[in-house]
């Protein structure tokens, strides 16, 4: 255990790869005919070294003062405070090094001192002593007095008390055995073909270790197992119906054995390192074969029989609300993913209001448009786009009259094989190290996209992409100079902001040329319908959510709900995939009410003075935010622009 590191676990399993969250698919792909009031008819370079180096030894004296000579000497010793968690997170750890920096030197962090592991897997002791150390730092925190910092330090202090509360929360005795490790979207089996598929290698070493981590992998999965084991103990395990997905996805790897897409990414990931000779490549391949049989088979059965053996009718099969202590932990889970202050109630509220909103405007539109309507309801929209590449290359010359220019980035868009594809996600970016250039990476679910003309496409790209996360993550590693807030990852804002640009990017589909050649040419109306329906559905799945794991709803009380709004009478496939999953969605559609909330209040207090690409400034700079910390900033961009 390192000292002074802040462990935000979601008592599930600790993530082995840096993916941004992954734009999810629930399962009511299509909204279905929406039943409103009135009906209508139906049919980089390395960093410079940091002026202040972290203390390379560990000593017997107070770690920090308790009082401060000046407010100079403060704002001094928080900004170290602040470096030093950065570089703490970080030391002796081989993956968080290696997935965070390129050039770890910089910052004093020798990587060939760190032991190559998977790191410590999720238990009892593990979080008690992780809640121990955290405590210390909640005590050292507290010495800073936020009112005496700088503007800039008080939005880094905003950030860095919400993942310090949200860690201590974490590891509260009583939610110990809530989480699951082995969930279907969220899982371990997952993160595995994950870091095994993106790791990056820059020379020989790199290999090595690459090796070495994939010999770890039994050892992790079965601590890992014995959490498991014990949370069936006490009643905690997952409902049958998310185990049998789990063990779904074991099958599919372990029928395929040694002819298994992920040896193959293995395989390839090693040939394709130009920095060895064939003589090596061809090594190392046979190592990495001989590796696989030998721990990564057997590891993926070891979880199979495991979840087998643990199946119970007997288990809970519904929410987390059905758990002692289970609405409070749905409590946390939900502040953690969404990273809002606002109280689940609250928010049941305002995505109550976006929904509705969202409802009278598809019903508008059905009215003064049906021909639109009735071509988008049954027929569907068609961009004539033919992959994803095509998309991005065409959004990266339309976003920058909405957002701030960036200078272009290295990227490759590549299909997953769908032996290691994980059911429930469309695409991920997969986020490179704060000081790399290397060429970035898309990946897309094949199952999940396909037909690249859909709307839904062009929606995805913009998500996982430009204005999305590519833009966002880029769009900070080149304005923010801190490694801490570059590094900082909130989910509730990046995925919210994601989601919210998702959306957003539908107008650009009006730049499509209209003429009477063009096949795929839609008028705004079709546009809108787009938006409104995917908003609709967004705010509708979250709610769902809530009422399963706060509220105690079941398939039934489900699927009356939802028939108020929709021509719908089985519910049962995005039941149980919320069922397994708890707040899974919440980060995505939670966050983009967030956003879209900030930007109405802008509008509002600004009118004609409002300016999409300066408002798309003001919630960007600051990188993953708070809700709470990014509503300051949007309300002094509104101060600024009043007068």
């Amino acid at each position: 255990m390192k000292s002074q590191k802040i462990i935000a676990l979601l008592l599930a399993a600790v993530l082995l790869f840096n993916l941004s969250a992954c734009q999810p698919r629930n399962e009511l792909e299509q909204p279905g005919d929406i039943l409103p009031q009135e009906q209508p008819e139906q049919p980089q370079e390395p960093p410079a070294a940091p002026e202040s180096t972290p203390p390379a030894e560990e000593s017997t004296e107070p770690a920090f003062p308790t009082s401060y000579d000046s407010v100079e000497e403060m704002q001094a010793a928080f900004d170290q405070f602040i470096l030093n968690e950065f570089v703490s997170q970080l030391e002796g750890d081989y993956l968080s090094i290696h997935q965070t920096l390129r050039h770890p030197e910089v910052y004093g962090i020798d990587l060939s001192e760190a032991e190559v592991t998977l790191g410590e897997a999720v238990s009892e002791e593990y979080l008690a002593e992780a809640r121990a150390e955290n405590l210390k730092l909640k005590e050292q925190f507290e010495t800073f007095d936020y009112a005496l910092l700088t503007p800039e330090q008080q939005e880094t202090y905003g950030v860095y008390e919400y993942l310090l509360n949200n860690a201590l929360d974490s590891m509260k005795e009583e939610f110990v055995y809530m989480g699951g490790a082995f969930t279907p979207m969220q899982g371990l089996q997952n993160d595995i073909s994950s870091l095994l598929m993106e790791f990056s290698f820059y020379e020989e070493a790199d290999v090595k270790a690459y090796l070495e981590m994939m010999r770890d992998v039994p050892r992790y999965v079965e601590d890992t197992l014995a959490y498991t084991r014990k949370q069936a103990e006490l009643g905690y395990f997952m409902p049958d119906v998310s185990a049998q997905s789990t063990l779904s996805y074991c099958k599919k790897l372990l029928k395929s054995g040694m002819d298994s897409a992920l040896l193959s990414s293995v395989l390839y990931n090693i040939e394709s390192c130009d920095f060895l000779s064939s003589a090596q490549v061809q090594s190392y391949q046979t190592e990495a074969r001989q590796i696989f049989a030998d721990c990564i088979l057997p590891a993926y059965q070891n979880i199979h029989d495991c979840i087998s053996s643990l199946m119970d009718p007997m288990n809970n099969q519904m929410g987390l609300a059905w758990f002692e202590n289970g609405a409070e932990y749905y409590e946390y889970l939900f502040r953690l993913k969404t990273g809002s202050s606002r109280s689940v109630n609250a928010t049941k509220l305002l995505l109550e209001h976006y929904m509705n909103s969202a409802m009278e405007e598809i019903s508008a539109i059905a009215a003064r448009n049906k021909p639109s309507y009735r071509a988008y309801l049954y027929q569907g929209l068609h961009t004539g786009y033919e992959g994803g590449g095509s998309i991005l290359n065409d959004l990266e010359t339309w976003v920058w009259d909405n957002f701030p220019y960036i200078e272009p980035v290295n990227y490759t868009v590549d299909y997953l094989d769908p032996q290691v594809a994980v059911d429930g996600v469309t695409a991920y970016y997969v986020v490179p190290p704060l000081d790399s250039d290397m060429t970035q990476k898309i990946k897309i679910n094949p199952s999940g996209i396909t037909n690249a003309d859909d709307p839904s496409t062009f929606s995805t790209m913009a998500h996982e992409g430009l204005p999305g996360h590519l833009y966002q993550t880029n769009y900070v590693l080149q304005n923010l100079d801190d490694p801490f807030r570059q590094s900082v990852s909130i989910l509730g804002y990046s995925e919210g902001y994601a989601t919210y640009v998702e959306i957003l990017s539908l107008n650009y589909l009006n730049n499509i040329e209209q003429d009477e050649e063009n096949e795929y040419a839609f008028d705004a109306d079709e546009v809108a319908l787009a938006q409104y329906y995917t908003l609709f559905e967004n705010c509708l799945i979250a709610l769902c959510d809530i009422g399963i794991h706060y509220d105690r709803w079941t398939e039934g009380d489900m699927l009356l709900f939802m028939q108020q709004y929709l021509d719908i009478d089985d519910v049962s496939g995005i039941y149980n995939q919320l069922v397994g999953d708890p707040a899974g969605f919440l980060s995505y559609y939670v966050g983009c009410v967030e956003m879209l909330e900030l930007r109405r209040m802008a509008q509002e207090e600004l009118g004609d003075r409002f300016r999409e690409i300066d408002f798309h400034e003001t919630i960007l700079k600051g990188g993953d935010l708070p809700f709470s910390v990014l509503k300051k900033n949007v309300e002094a961009y509104i101060e600024e622009n009043k007068a």
